[in-house]
């Protein structure tokens, strides 16, 4: 039986380095939700049983969208923002 929780083949598989929630931690994405989908959907994308890849590929990029408004729309509540914001860049531009 295919494991569908904890380390599935679709995201990686827990030998591999590159798995999607291990490069996630290691990039900071794991504290945002929507770049954190983005790279599952993208990083799934055509390995996932009865899921054609344009549907995660569509997904990804909703995520994003959805991301970038609230950079756009400058939510101060925005997490993504404050730590760009905290580390002396706005988020919104080249720094």
């Amino acid at each position: 039986m295919k494991e569908h929780v904890n380390h599935p083949d679709h995201y990686g598989g827990e030998d591999n380095p590159y798995e999607v929630v291990k490069v996630a931690e290691a990039w900071g994405l794991d504290m945002d939700a929507y770049l954190f989908n983005v790279l599952k959907y993208i990083g799934r994308s055509g390995k996932k049983d009865d899921n054609p890849p344009i549907q995660d590929l569509k997904k990804a990029l909703w995520y994003l969208e959805r991301r970038i408004k609230t950079i756009e729309n400058g939510d101060k509540h925005d997490l993504y923002l404050r730590y760009y914001e905290e580390n002396g860049g706005d988020g919104r531009g080249v720094d």
